[in-house]
């Protein structure tokens, strides 16, 4: 019993080293991708929206990511921008897919319905994770188009 427990401390002690073991001065910026935009609150002078990401690790190491600020453009127009400070370990060579916060304002959304009329939506997503407990960002810049009939 003694002997099991020995061997439990010792792997999270191994665990808690392991996580904050230092990354190494290359690593590739991880690939964001947007999959959903859904509205949450929609009002006079703002709007809410639920922003949908996959993150891809291209590397050989877990990345802890700290948090991260991004900004979405449509045709080319900045809609809305939007931070959060939500942590999660990327795995090697693997994904995560979470939700972040949106805001847009009415004037924003509003220089985008004659976008609409064009029957495609071109969109960018730009910005960095913070890395935890490193001063050092990565940054990305994810572009799309959605085509649909008018």
């Amino acid at each position: 019993m003694l002997k099991g427990r020995a061997c439990l401390a010792a792997s999270s002690i191994l665990a808690s080293v392991a996580a904050c073991s230092p990354l190494p001065d290359k690593v590739t910026p991880p690939t964001v991708a947007l999959v959903s935009l859904r509205p949450v609150e929609l009002g006079l002078f703002e709007q809410r929206f639920q922003l949908g990401l996959r993150v891809e690790n291209p590397n050989a190491v877990d990345i802890p990511i700290a948090g991260l600020r991004y900004t979405l453009h449509l045709n080319g127009v900045e809609l809305a921008h939007g931070t959060t400070q939500e942590t999660l370990v990327l795995p090697a060579h693997g994904e995560k897919r979470f939700t972040v916060p949106l805001n847009a304002s009415l004037a924003q959304l509003w220089q985008q319905f004659k976008a609409l009329q064009q029957g495609h939506l071109a969109y960018r997503l730009v910005g960095d994770l913070s890395i935890q407990n490193h001063s050092k960002t990565l940054p990305f810049d994810y572009s799309g188009q959605i085509d649909f009939k008018p």
